[in-house]
């Protein structure tokens, strides 16, 4: 459909205006630019991946990267080869859906396209929650940097939930997510586990944005918005330090305890434990 092409490509226009009246590049990161001074100790398949759209930031390599804006919405004109392939696709997905999954990496839990642009771009327009990938993640060395440590505790956590859509931006929220999922340190998800907590993240992050701001100073992380309403509203992350802060969960009480549960007073007992219905209720 030319035309949805056209209002895709009005949206790239508008983000590039406004990147460009920061200083800022208009066009899709590349990855390989990024790493030119990175020491990579490690390359890791994931294999096929449900990868947030949101995190999608760029490509690999610096072909055709300025043929998008830096939302991955198209910038070329509508007269374009690129134009007829990017409408002949839109088309597919919305007879059959897309299946193919895209090729990407993953650096710093970002990650960018090897294969697929103008599917991550279609689907991004239609606000794709998720897109399949089959993925290779990039492991830097360990440095002293917050961005570096907040990412290998987002590596150990990974390791038991495969949860890759909660970051972070202060050491020890990893280690206290997994504590409101009530699990030991080191103790791994079930499927079980992690379509439950997909399900409290979803409730949560539709509450956040329907809710008035939060105070940046109760802001455990933030998140922007995507889609038609990227006016760009940051809101803390739905488990992150909002919620931790009111279930004052500590790391010492164990996985299975935490402090006063949502709307109740600081002195009003400790909340009930993990594995009960009234945990449950409390723990998120």
């Amino acid at each position: 459909m030319i035309e949805d092409y056209r209002s895709a490509q009005r949206a790239g226009q508008r983000a590039y205006r406004a990147n460009v009246a920061r200083g800022q590049s208009p066009y899709l990161a590349v990855l390989d630019d990024i790493l030119t001074d990175v020491d990579i100790v490690a390359q890791e398949p994931l294999g096929l991946v449900d990868i947030p759209a949101e995190s999608i930031v760029g490509t690999k390599t610096a072909g055709r990267h300025t043929a998008f804006a830096s939302n991955f919405m198209p910038l070329l004109d509508d007269d374009t080869e690129f134009a007829v392939k990017w409408s002949n696709l839109c088309d597919a997905h919305l007879e059959e859906g897309i299946h193919t999954p895209i090729i990407a990496f993953e650096y710093l839990n970002k990650f960018y396209v090897q294969e697929g642009n103008k599917r991550v771009s279609v689907l991004k327009y239609y606000e794709a929650v998720k897109i399949p990938g089959t993925v290779t993640r990039l492991i830097p060395a360990k440095n002293d940097t917050l961005e570096n440590k907040l990412y290998y505790e987002f590596l150990d956590f990974y390791k038991f939930s495969r949860i890759n859509y909660v970051s972070f931006s202060r050491l020890g929220g990893y280690a206290k997510l997994q504590a409101l999922a009530c699990k030991a340190t080191g103790e791994a998800w079930t499927e079980d586990d992690r379509l439950n907590f997909s399900s409290l993240y979803t409730m949560f992050s539709l509450q956040r944005i329907l809710l008035p701001p939060v105070q940046p100073a109760v802001l455990c992380a933030g998140r922007r918005l995507t889609g038609p309403d990227a006016g760009r509203r940051t809101f803390g992350v739905p488990v992150g330090v909002p919620l931790c802060r009111r279930l004052r969960v500590h790391p010492d009480r164990g996985a299975g305890e935490s402090g006063p549960p949502l709307g109740r007073g600081e002195n009003s007992g400790r909340a009930p434990r993990c594995g009960t219905a009234a945990g449950a209720e409390a723990q998120f």
